[in-house]
């Protein structure tokens, strides 16, 4: 969701990284994984859409390495670039 807040800022390179972060800490955070196969047909609809607005404003190849980056993450650094502590990488 971090990332969807991002792109709404038109911060797309930022968001396609948190999309990345939010990823990787889906899938090592205890109990993250199993709320998130819960989460609502309208939180569905806004990660789909972002991703959507992230390939039209950066493109296919640019939004997966952004991916990539934001996978790379630790969690207090995807936290640092969600609240703005630092700049998304190039």
């Amino acid at each position: 969701m971090l990332g969807c807040c991002a792109a709404d800022r038109d911060d797309f390179l930022r968001a396609a990284q948190l999309v990345g972060a939010s990823e990787r800490i889906g899938t090592e955070r205890p109990g993250w994984s199993e709320s998130r196969t819960h989460k609502s047909l309208l939180a569905a609809q806004l990660e789909n859409d972002t991703r959507a607005r992230l390939v039209t404003a950066l493109g296919e190849e640019a939004v997966q390495r952004a991916v990539v980056a934001g996978r790379q993450l630790t969690f207090e650094q995807a936290a640092d670039l969600a609240l703005g502590r630092t700049r998304p990488a190039p």
